[in-house]
């Protein structure tokens, strides 16, 4: 008897499928921190990462005679000194004035606007959105300033690790708070962020030694924010790291080899063997062929068709209690509101929002009024569907009355932000006329929410002027 199995065991199989999965689901959990490296945050000529390139400036400038990989070459170079000292007339220069004229370089706008531009690579990754909390292992601000431009420049947060045991282990400076601030727009300086004062911020060889020391240290390290990394995928992009430095940076972070995928990183031609086995070894995630932008592009990707596929589920999630803006609405207007919320969300607003959340019941009501509560801004949606159930009960009703009470302990603190239809007619519709007192604003059939941030920026911004004024 003969038996022909016609089946293609092998076409189409994807044998990198789990792990490409265990990274998109820790994403859409908020469980992903991407550390990245020099190599992915700027693209210059020649194929230079940002340091080789700053390297490059210097020593055409100085007219070195040698060419140098690194900062430890160059300051090392006597021709650097001399000729720096040559140039600026000063004989009691050391090669610690490295630091300085490295800070100088990102102080001047002009500098950073034409020649440290964010790659696209970058801004690619942060617009997903799915990654607030960045490590960079970089000194430049670039990763910084691209998050500002993606999230909004006033809710991004900086800390930065400068080997400063005053600094590094207080929370809110060099270490995080809670959990929680790890779901905050935040950049972290591993290795310091450029400034004038020298050994800040790690530039020679000896600095990134006297770093790893003090990220080794329980007395001299982010106590909390390394408690949180442990749990935490690990998704290296443009780090370009030696062998001795990674295997540091995974031990520092308490990764143990197990049977889950605890992170990604990008390899390529130059990354030594001993530490491609050494990867593979604690379960890393290197993607066969694929560079960072590579894996970027796979990244959108599937984090696209995952969404299109748990659509109802994302938006029946819990609500987020420590947000900026609370968006009240009927049922009915649930399509504004979802595109509201999309909308702010897309310009870096935090938003408590949920598509199922008015289904009443008193533990659920707790969860709105703490919501509500611990909202800056509070908006109500009101449209003809307002109109339309004013003889019945909604929770919406409810959550007006909640924010009215609070806005009346707040003097003149901008917190009841209406919007309303075009065509309705907020001054004589049958809502409480304390709501009316508030200046509403109009959106269109277009939906065009753009007054609507700009209102809400406004008032964020005034909050928090008072608060720095006061604290």
């Amino acid at each position: 008897m003969n038996i022909n199995f016609d089946i293609d065991i092998i076409g189409g199989f994807d044998p990198e499928k789990d792990k490409w999965d265990a990274l998109i689901e820790a994403a859409i959990a908020g469980n992903v921190v991407p550390v990245i490296g020099p190599g992915i945050i700027c693209e210059h000529r020649d194929g230079m990462n940002i340091n080789e390139f700053i390297i490059s400036t210097i020593s055409k400038q100085l007219q070195l005679t040698e060419k140098h990989q690194s900062f430890s070459q160059l300051v090392y170079d006597t021709e650097f000194l001399g000729n720096l000292k040559k140039l600026l007339k000063n004989d009691t220069l050391t090669k610690d004035v490295i630091y300085a004229l490295v800070n100088n370089i990102f102080n001047n706008p002009k500098n950073v606007e034409q020649y440290f531009v964010p790659s696209s690579a970058l801004k690619r990754l942060l617009n997903i959105k799915l990654f607030p909390f960045v490590i960079t292992t970089s000194f430049a601000p670039v990763v910084e300033n691209a998050m500002r431009e993606i999230w909004g420049n006033r809710n991004i947060r900086v800390l930065s690790f400068c080997r400063n045991p005053q600094k590094d282990t207080k929370p809110g400076i060099g270490d995080i708070i809670s959990a929680t601030d790890m779901q905050k727009p935040t950049v972290y300086y591993m290795f310091g962020k450029s400034a004038s004062q020298p050994h800040s911020y790690v530039l020679t060889d000896n600095d990134m030694l006297e770093f790893c020391q003090s990220w080794l240290s329980d007395q001299t390290r982010p106590s909390n924010l390394c408690t949180q990394l442990k749990d935490k995928y690990l998704l290296m992009l443009g780090c370009g790291y030696s062998d001795w430095l990674f295997r540091f940076i995974w031990f520092c972070m308490n990764k143990t080899s197990d049977a889950k995928t605890k992170g990604l990183m990008a390899s390529d031609e130059s990354t030594h063997e001993t530490l491609v086995e050494y990867l593979r070894r604690i379960d890393t995630f290197l993607p066969e062929n694929k560079t960072p932008e590579d894996i970027i592009e796979e990244i959108e990707k599937r984090v696209v068709s995952y969404n299109l596929s748990h659509e109802s589920e994302w938006f029946s999630r819990p609500p987020k209690t420590e947000t900026q803006i609370f968006i009240s609405y009927s049922r009915s207007d649930s399509a504004i509101a979802e595109a509201l919320y999309r909308y702010l969300s897309n310009n870096g607003i935090s938003v408590w929002y949920d598509r199922n959340n008015l289904l009443g019941g008193a533990k659920f009501m707790d969860e709105i009024e703490t919501a509500i509560e611990n909202a800056k801004v509070f908006i109500p949606i009101l449209s003809n569907n307002i109109e339309k159930e004013a003889m019945g009960a909604h929770v919406y009703r409810k959550e007006w009355k909640k924010a009215l009470d609070l806005q009346e302990s707040m003097g003149s603190r901008t917190f009841i932000i209406p919007i309303h239809q075009q065509d309705f007619n907020f001054y004589s519709a049958d809502i409480p006329k304390s709501l009316k007192n508030h200046n509403s604003i109009v959106f269109g059939e277009d939906l065009d929410f753009a007054p609507v941030l700009n209102a809400i920026n406004e008032a964020l911004n005034k909050l928090d002027n008072f608060k720095s004024h006061n604290a």
